[in-house]
C-alpha cells in the first residue's frame, strides 16, 4: 500500500507504562510448521488451528486488557497465517464503514475494527534486505500496508493476503495468510526468529484501551525490540494457552495444551505462576511428558483476591531450559471495568 500518515503517526504512538511493565518479558513462541494449513473462510476452528501457537488476550502498557480475544500464529513454510477470535460490542456488530480500495489503493482501515500487524520476518538480516511490514485490515478487507526500513523510511508494499471475516455469535473470527515469498522470505530463513506484532483495535469499547497488542511493553510501535518473537523449529512442540480463566469468573485459571506432532515421546519443563500484588503468590512447576502424537493439558489455578492486580506468567520450554516454546508474562487487573 501507500505510505499514510497515520502509519508514520503510529510509529511514534507510546503506551502508558505501568509501574512493573519495565520487567516484563517480550514473547516467545517456537513450534514445527504446519503440516496442514487452516482454511481461510473466516470461521476460526480449533482443528484447523491445532497446529498454531494461541495466545489468549491482548494488552496495552504492561496490563492484560479486559476484552476478550483469542489468537493464533502459524506457518506451513510458504505462507503465514495468523487468526483472531474476539469479542464483539454489546450489540453484536463490528465497526466495519470502510470499503477495500481499487487497484491495491491504502484504505482508512483504522478508522474501524481492525487488527494490525507489524511483521519483521528477517530479524536478524544483516544485508539489507530486512524490512518492517505494517498492515491493517478491517473486517471487509480494507488494507492500510506499507514496508519500512530498518531506519523507519517508509516504502510503497502491497501483499498478496488472503483474508476471510465473520461475526459468529458475540465473536468477529478474522483469519489471514500471507505469502512469504511477499516478505522475501527464503527457506534458509526460517531457520531464524520472526518479530511478529499481532494487535485488535477497539472502535467501540469502552471497557479498555482502544488498541490492544500481543506484546507486553508498549512503545514504538515499530520498534523491533518490543516484537514478540517466533521461531520455527521441526523438533518443537506446539504450546496453546486455551485459557486465563473461567468463563464469567474473576479468578485466574489457566489451562495450557501442550501438542506433541511427532513420532517420539517428548518431555518438556512447564511454569506458571500468579502472584499477587499484595497476597501470597501460587506456582506451577513440573516436568510434562507427552506421548506421540499425543496432547497434554496442564491445568493451573492462582490465588487471588478480588480487586487485586496479579503478575502472571506461563513459560514452557525443554528440560534445560535453553528452548523456549512459549513464553508470555503479563500485568493483569481481573474485575472487568464497565461500561
Amino acid at each position: 500500500g501507500r505510505l499514510s500518515y497515520f502509519v508514520l503517526a503510529m510509529i511514534v504512538a507510546v503506551g502508558a507504562f505501568s509501574a512493573t511493565a519495565a520487567e516484563l518479558h517480550v514473547p516467545q513462541v517456537r513450534l514445527p510448521l504446519l503440516k496442514t494449513p487452516p482454511t481461510i473462510d473466516g470461521e476460526v476452528k480449533d482443528d484447523e488451528w491445532a497446529g498454531a501457537a494461541r495466545m489468549e488476550r491482548f494488552g496495552w502498557g504492561g496490563l492484560l486488557s479486559p476484552q476478550e480475544a483469542s489468537f493464533w500464529v502459524g506457518s506451513d513454510g510458504k505462507e503465514l497465517f495468523i487468526a483472531v477470535v474476539s469479542e464483539t460490542p454489546p450489540n453484536g456488530k463490528i465497526l466495519s464503514r470502510v470499503p477495500p480500495m481499487p487497484e491495491d489503493g491504502d484504505a482508512r482501515s483504522w478508522l474501524d475494527d481492525s487488527i494490525e500487524m507489524v511483521l519483521d520476518p528477517l530479524h536478524s538480516d544483516t544485508t539489507g534486505k530486512r524490512r518492517l511490514y505494517h498492515a491493517n485490515i478491517n473486517s471487509r478487507g480494507a488494507i492500510n500496508d506499507t514496508a519500512y526500513l530498518p531506519s523507519g523510511t517508509g516504502e510503497a508494499w502491497r501483499g498478496h493476503w488472503r483474508l476471510a471475516s465473520k461475526v459468529i455469535g458475540d465473536r468477529w473470527h478474522f483469519e489471514a495468510a500471507l505469502p512469504l515469498k511477499d516478505m522475501g522470505v527464503t527457506e534458509a530463513d526460517l531457520t531464524k526468529p520472526f518479530g511478529i506484532r499481532v494487535c485488535r483495535n477497539w472502535m467501540q469499547n469502552a471497557a479498555g484501551p482502544p488498541q490492544t497488542e500481543w506484546g507486553a511493553i508498549a512503545g514504538a510501535f515499530l520498534k523491533p525490540e518490543t516484537m514478540p518473537l517466533v521461531a520455527w523449529d521441526a523438533r518443537a512442540p506446539v504450546v496453546q494457552a486455551l485459557q486465563l480463566h473461567d468463563p464469567g469468573k474473576v479468578s485466574f485459571h489457566a489451562r495450557v495444551a501442550i501438542r506433541n506432532p511427532h513420532a517420539e515421546p517428548m518431555e518438556v519443563k512447564v511454569a506458571i505462576q500468579c502472584v499477587p500484588k499484595n497476597s501470597a503468590p501460587t506456582k506451577l512447576d513440573q516436568t510434562v511428558k507427552v506421548a506421540p502424537n499425543s496432547v497434554e493439558i496442564v491445568d493451573f489455578t492462582g490465588s487471588t483476591v478480588a480487586g487485586e492486580e496479579v503478575y502472571g506468567a506461563i513459560q514452557v520450554t525443554s528440560l534445560d531450559g535453553r528452548a523456549v516454546y512459549y513464553l508470555r508474562d503479563f500485568n493483569w487487573k481481573l474485575e472487568r471495568p464497565y461500561p
